[in-house]
């Protein structure tokens, strides 16, 4: 059931009015608050924009590939860290 325009401009004025009354809002931000309702009330009742598809960052196969560096650790190797401890290595 879509709502008048006369319907929401009153919707409108009730609703400021009466978030004005308990909350601070500076002169600057009322015009902000006015068009933030307004165009809350006229969005009621649409259907939402669908969402996007969302697509992996990686194929999945990729994603599933074994690991095998950490495959040196488990048979016994020492774990090459290629310089990331520095000098601090015993």
């Amino acid at each position: 059931m879509p709502v008048s325009n006369a319907n929401v401009e009153t919707l409108v004025a009730e609703i400021v009015s009466s978030y004005v009354v308990k909350n601070q809002v500076a002169p600057a931000d009322l015009s902000t608050v006015i068009a933030s309702v307004y165009q809350t009330l006229k969005s009621l009742g649409q259907t939402p924009d669908p969402e996007p598809a969302l697509t992996p960052a990686v194929p999945i196969r990729q994603s599933l590939k074994p690991i095998t560096s950490f495959a040196s650790n488990v048979v016994g190797e020492e774990p090459r860290l290629n310089g990331i401890l520095g000098p601090y290595t015993g």
